[in-house]
């Protein structure tokens, strides 16, 4: 298989040009240098090669959406001409690509310009294995899944409205048109919201590869619906129910016709979920702790762990709970488990230890408001761990920056949407504060 790689060659100074170095077949390389440059060699992200997302390199955008743009082209124009023509690659042929990509010169063997669901499908494929221009990392795959599920809505809809949807078409019909259908489909409001958001995500990125000059999803009409939700949290009390509800003479529950669940099971999902609650950390890290995760310093102990999703590290002070869940394993966390098996299963534990309250659930469904009753137990599910740690730690008073560290929440805004507190829960907090005495 080809490798296609960008590299630099050592310019003026710090500075230095990005070049292409293409290998398509035994002893065919190309090298291609383009116009670009970064203004310092240590502004160069030699994993991703791309340009680091620092202020001294201005043209980084820019850049950065170019070498996506050529990266496309090349491997699109191999696919072409090798694998479905079955013709021979060259150098100048791969050049011509290249310089018409830079505008440099017009060339008869032009870059196919993808439509609308052509380049989303692309879009998931190409950044599944390459670095997204945005954040120089791959789509991860509950991101990638996320947007092959918004793929089949817009398909769906193009095909039942008879829409034959293009970029062309996106404007304020189409914007009013997808809503309607959505609305009419029943959709939550907050789900509707993620579908336009993964769309504009979309059109922004196929702007930017110039696959159109659309600039519709730009503008302010063009929003995400948005609502908040009463999503229920876990109070220290109902942690503990949970954590001494006894498992162990539970017979097997039937969750499907392939999927009982066991004893052994609702303790492991059990102790992941307490976990969680505990410490804030994402099912995606909770459930690949290892006994290396956990050390210890100053008599007390800690999970310390790479955040999957941000890719930094974070250190979590262990309470008495977490480290009895790890004793009960001589040192070790739970197995991992998938995460749906922890929805069903938290439900049937949190069932069992009496988390029974009613609950009035309100959203907006097909445009309409509805109040939905539903036990307590119904509603949890694994983001009620993390949302029980953010309210929980926020109420006993741990500064809201600390607590952020561990959830990865980058603004206040966002976090206080996790804190489930009512207002009265989040006055009596503010009145211990010294102001008010």
């Amino acid at each position: 298989m080809p490798k296609l790689s960008f590299k630099l060659r050592h310019a003026k100074g710090n500075a230095a040009s990005i070049i292409i170095v293409y290998n398509y077949g035994k002893e065919k390389r190309l090298r291609y240098a383009t116009k670009y440059r970064v203004q310092n060699k240590k502004n160069w992200n030699a994993n991703t090669e791309r340009v680091k997302n620092v202020i001294e390199e201005l043209d980084r955008v820019e850049i950065n959406g170019k070498l996506d743009q050529l990266q496309l082209a090349i491997n699109s124009f191999y696919g072409n001409r090798v694998i479905k023509e079955g013709k021979e690659l060259t150098d100048d042929l791969l050049k011509d690509v290249c310089d018409k990509v830079l505008g440099r010169k017009q060339v008869e063997d032009e870059v196919e310009k993808l439509e609308l669901l052509e380049f989303y499908k692309w879009y998931i494929d190409f950044y599944q294995k390459n670095p997204l221009m945005s954040s120089g990392k791959v789509l991860a795959k509950g991101t990638a899944s996320t947007y092959k599920n918004s793929r089949k809505i817009l398909k769906r809809f193009n095909e039942e409205q008879n829409y034959r949807i293009s970029f062309e078409k996106i404007g304020q019909k189409f914007y009013r048109d997808f809503l309607k259908w959505l609305h009419e489909k029943d959709y939550s409001t907050n789900y509707i919201g993620t579908q336009i958001k993964n769309l504009k995500t979309i059109l922004n990125a196929s702007l930017e590869l110039e696959h159109h000059d659309n600039r519709e999803h730009l503008k302010k009409y063009f929003k995400k619906p948005y609502e908040e939700v009463n999503h229920v949290y876990l109070t220290p009390d109902e942690l503990e129910n949970i954590y001494n509800v006894e498992l162990k003479n539970i017979k097997p529950i039937k969750i499907s016709k392939s999927l009982y669940l066991t004893p052994e099971q609702l303790d492991t999902a059990r102790d992941l979920f307490l976990i969680s609650a505990n410490t804030g950390l994402r099912v995606s890290d909770f459930n690949r702790l290892a006994k290396n995760n956990i050390i210890e310093a100053e008599g007390k102990k800690f999970i310390q762990i790479v955040i999957k999703k941000t890719q930094k590290p974070v250190t979590v002070p262990l309470k008495t709970m977490v480290i009895n869940i790890l004793n009960k394993r001589n040192g070790h966390p739970p197995k991992k488990m998938p995460e749906q098996h922890i929805n069903y299963a938290i439900k049937e534990v949190a069932r069992l230890a009496k988390v029974d309250s009613d609950e009035i659930l309100e959203r907006t469904e097909g445009g309409i408001k509805k109040q939905i009753s539903k036990k307590k137990y119904e509603l949890i599910g694994n983001h009620s761990a993390r949302r029980s740690y953010s309210s929980n730690a926020y109420l006993a008073g741990v500064p809201i920056q600390d607590i952020m560290l561990t959830t990865g929440h980058k603004n206040e805004r966002t976090f206080l949407l996790y804190v489930k507190a009512s207002s009265l829960q989040r006055a009596i907090k503010t009145a211990t504060h010294p102001f008010f005495n």
